[in-house]
């Protein structure tokens, strides 16, 4: 059996990327596939976290998938500011933890500084008032 590359496994999944809607059976497979073939790459990690929110409840997927995909994310790359910036999106909009979220912002923020990025402040936005 051929296994996609990792960048053609990426590909595969934004093609397949529901437009609107709920995530297809065949695009959570193919996921899982994916961080099956590549588990220590952090940007399939962060979409099939993604996706499993995306997935219907019928499909027997849960969010603490998802929270384990965004996990092992960041135990390959504990710095990811994407993967920080996703879970705080996750805890804030998803688990309804703004402490949660507040602290993985915080953790992007300042990866974002020591990379010399602007900061995000979407979430101080969302939260005025």
């Amino acid at each position: 059996m051929h296994t996609l590359s990792q960048s053609d496994f990426v590909a595969e999944l934004k093609r397949a990327w529901p437009r609107v809607g709920e995530a297809s059976g065949s695009v959570l497979k193919l996921a899982d596939e994916a961080a099956t073939a590549w588990p220590q790459s952090v940007e399939i990690l962060r979409l099939k976290a993604a996706l499993l929110q995306l997935a219907p409840e019928s499909s027997g997927r849960t969010l603490d998938e998802a929270a384990e995909c965004y996990k092992r994310a960041l135990a390959v790359d504990p710095q990811d500011v994407e993967t920080l910036e996703d879970l705080a999106h996750f805890h804030d909009a998803v688990l309804d933890d703004k402490s949660g979220a507040q602290r993985y912002f915080a953790r992007a923020n300042e990866e974002r500084q020591r990379l010399g990025m602007p900061p995000n402040t979407s979430f101080e936005r969302t939260h005025e008032g």
